[in-house]
């Protein structure tokens, strides 16, 4: 596959993770909710390149990382949440090279 397209899939595939994000609302959602999210789509990629693109979404700034933990309840895991520059960006009104349709 060349190096052009590989590009373009990869900003398809972020632009589809901040859908995701954006239906998920406030909550947010872990790292297996978008996995499932995006195979529902057909999207077969696995933890380790979805965890690249979620940090790279992070560094970016259009979602953000929440580690959530109860010892009580003996919870422990991460959360996902698109921030305001991610919804302006799905929205059109922010452009932000390398998210792409």
């Amino acid at each position: 596959m060349s190096k052009s397209v590989d590009i373009i899939k990869r900003q398809i595939l972020r632009d589809e993770i901040l859908e995701i994000l954006m239906q998920a609302g406030s909550a947010g959602a872990s790292i297996r909710v978008i996995l499932l999210a995006l195979r529902q789509i057909g999207e077969c990629i696995d933890n380790k390149e979805l965890d690249k693109e979620l940090y790279y979404l992070a560094d970016k700034e259009l979602i953000n990382i929440k580690d959530i933990s109860n010892k009580r309840l003996h919870i422990d895991m991460r959360v996902y949440v698109i921030s305001a520059k991610g919804i302006d960006t799905l929205e059109g009104s922010e452009e932000s090279v390398g998210i792409g349709e």
